[in-house]
């Protein structure tokens, strides 16, 4: 595990050639790729930094996720915290 000293934030790097997270990574990427990139216009000036936050922003507090059983990423964290989801807002997109 690394620390950035500057952001006092650990880091834990991914091991290399570990299947599970090379599976975990490739199923990332093409839910990306079916699911945002292919439905960006390419034509004007398109500020990519902010439609990739929006893009995770709903990935992670309002797509439902089948591998969770419909529930997101955040309510499944939320979960494993011990905390009521119910009076948390959704974030809007």
């Amino acid at each position: 595990m690394r620390v950035d000293e500057k952001r006092d934030i650990k880091r834990k790097l991914n091991v290399i050639n570990y299947a599970k997270q090379i599976g975990n990574v490739k199923r990332s990427h093409r839910t990306d790729k079916q699911e945002f990139y292919q439905f960006l216009d390419y034509s004007d000036d398109v500020n990519l930094k902010e439609k990739i936050k929006e893009w995770e922003n709903f990935y992670n507090f309002n797509r439902p996720h089948k591998s969770h059983g419909g529930l997101t990423p955040y309510e499944i964290f939320r979960a494993k915290m011990n905390i009521d989801i119910q009076s948390q807002p959704k974030s809007e997109v």
